[in-house]
């Protein structure tokens, strides 16, 4: 198995997984991270990863925090 790190998109306190090979609606997301909806993004590495994601973030976490307008996209997808 390969190692791959897990990216989510934080909303109002609440994430998304984003991973492009189990949600082909996820691609649609990928559309909308631009500069102007990303109002943070932090690199999780452990132990912060496993404590907050779990076995799923063992391998480092790409955590992107955004505004209401990615947000609702997000919400919308999922």
């Amino acid at each position: 198995r390969i190692c791959q790190s897990l990216i989510v998109i934080n909303y109002l306190n609440k994430y998304y997984k984003i991973d492009l090979r189990e949600n082909r609606n996820a691609k649609l997301i990928m559309k909308y991270i631009s500069e102007e909806n990303v109002l943070a993004i932090k690199i999780l590495d452990y132990p912060e990863n496993v404590t907050l994601y779990g076995s799923e973030g063992q391998c480092g976490v790409v955590a992107i925090y955004s505004n209401k307008k990615l947000g609702r996209k997000v919400k919308n997808v999922f």
